[in-house]
């Protein structure tokens, strides 16, 4: 991660880096990952845990990202919010009631919204 910091530097590019573990991407022992995403959050490495987010809904998924969100909270770090193309409004739903019992919704960015779902945002 410094390394491309220090890269973009070079050409003038102040990079700023967020990281976590994308819903497409779950593994079955993120524990390293956490682990690590601590260290970085610790460190001022990064500057959100991103992008996360459902994309199935399933109790794996579900997990990974309440964890990340967790981690998120305790250190006051921002998070960059994956939404699906499918079910967008169905699993948005959940991401919202998930986020409002697990972390400041102030540290919450959501990407990929449409306008036929924003509303769900700001209810």
């Amino acid at each position: 991660m410094n390394y491309d910091s220090q890269k973009a530097k070079e050409y003038g590019i102040d990079l700023k880096v967020a990281l976590g573990i994308h819903p497409t991407n779950i593994i079955k022992s993120p524990e390293s990952i956490y682990k690590k995403l601590y260290e970085y959050v610790e460190n001022d490495s990064m500057i959100a845990i991103g992008e996360i987010g459902l994309e199935n809904l399933n109790s794996e998924e579900k997990k990974i990202f309440k964890k990340q969100l967790e981690l998120a909270n305790e250190n006051n770090t921002p998070v960059i919010i994956h939404t699906p193309r499918k079910n967008k409004l169905y699993v948005l739903k959940e991401i919202k009631s998930i986020v409002l019992e697990t972390i400041d919704p102030k540290l919450v960015v959501i990407d990929h919204i449409k306008l036929n779902v924003i509303d769900e945002i700001f209810e």
